[in-house]
């Protein structure tokens, strides 16, 4: 990476450093995650403070340093307020940034990856609550991740069930609607493949469903 660049970014998570820094992790569309220092952002009078919220797309100015390297600049692009301002969403796109936070690697720039998570956040934010919406966003993320999913203990309707939500348009997904026991089957299958892939601290997430 150069000594000092301009991305757009995808917070993913803020935590606290020092008495008035705070951590970003970034999924970037040039660099891919990035773990990003804000020295100062938490005073009053930062500058930064309104740009750099977790869940909202961002222009970001970084320079290298030893450590963790500086964002020197930040705007805000897309806020996703619909998300914020709804808890289903809010807890449910918490979930599944943590659990991408946890499988993707550290500088390795992926595209698709990126695109398909800023399409998933604008998808939630713009429609009505889908729990559908979040497996097949987890499961098109664990193929291009290279997580491809066994589905030979899957028959019948699970099986199709999988695969049109690994495959399929979310516009047409929006439209599934699942038998209770179905339901059942979907969840119990896709929490044991997540618990294969994810540490150890984050085996007992739940996808709200």
């Amino acid at each position: 990476m150069p000594l000092t660049f301009q991305t757009e970014g995808i917070i993913l998570k803020a935590e606290d450093l020092k008495e008035a820094d705070r951590l970003y992790t970034v999924l970037t569309r040039d660099f891919g995650k990035l773990r990003l220092r804000a020295q100062g952002v938490k005073k009053i009078n930062s500058k930064l403070a309104g740009h750099l919220d977790p869940i909202a797309l961002v222009n970001l100015f970084v320079a290298q340093a030893r450590g963790f390297s500086k964002i020197g600049g930040a705007q805000i692009k897309e806020s996703y307020p619909a998300i914020k301002k709804d808890l289903n969403k809010l807890t449910a796109v918490n979930s599944c940034l943590m659990i991408i936070d946890d499988l993707i690697l550290e500088e390795q720039k992926d595209e698709a990856v990126y695109n398909l998570t800023g399409h998933f956040l604008s998808w939630i934010n713009k429609e009505k609550f889908n729990s559908l919406i979040l497996q097949s966003y987890l499961l098109k993320i664990l193929f291009l991740l290279g997580y491809k999913p066994d589905y030979s203990q899957s028959t019948g309707d699970l099986a199709k069930v999988l695969r049109f939500l690994s495959e399929a348009e979310w516009s047409d997904i929006q439209k599934l609607r699942l038998k209770p026991e179905l339901w059942q089957k979907l969840k119990l299958i896709f929490d044991n493949f997540l618990k294969l892939h994810l540490s150890r601290n984050l085996q007992n997430r739940k996808i709200p469903l």
